[in-house]
């Protein structure tokens, strides 16, 4: 809650050995507003690629979901199995434009493949934003380190 500030345009948020409780578990970002969370069955539209160790390429897309998706396969749970990467929220407090993200992500699937994700996300509000939830799309996240830096222009 009220970490986007005016102290800041964009913000970087950085997680790091990510582990989900439950094995193939999905990573989603929600933001919130002075009004609460964005979790309105058509508040974002995000888009995926991946790139596996097996040498597989795919891709994904949403235009209408409750969630800003960051990963295509899902984040292996076994012990030495997380993920890490990067999410950009560009200019969060601003009133005019919807919002944008962008991350990028490695991890280890539910087997033995690593994997390469790139995702854009867009929350689909003019509204100020004001914080952000970082969930598992099911079960609870075990562990993991989450530091968010305010950069200027």
């Amino acid at each position: 809650d009220d970490v986007f500030s005016a102290t800041y345009k964009n913000y970087l948020l950085v997680y790091t050995s990510v582990n989900p409780a439950t094995d193939g578990a999905d990573l989603h970002i929600q933001v919130k507003t002075a009004s609460g969370v964005l979790s309105g069955g058509s508040d974002y539209v995000y888009g995926r690629a991946e790139i596996a160790s097996n040498r597989n390429i795919v891709s994904g897309y949403d235009t209408g979901q409750d969630y800003y998706k960051l990963n295509h396969s899902g984040v292996g749970n076994a012990a030495a199995e997380s993920a890490s990467g990067t999410v950009i929220f560009y200019d969060p407090r601003s009133t005019t434009f919807y919002h944008n993200m962008q991350g990028m992500s490695a991890a280890l699937s539910t087997g033995i493949d690593a994997l390469s994700w790139w995702s854009v996300g867009t929350a689909k509000t003019t509204t100020a934003l004001t914080g952000l939830r970082f969930k598992a799309g099911s079960g609870n996240l075990d562990s993991g380190v989450l530091k968010l830096y305010g950069a200027n222009d």
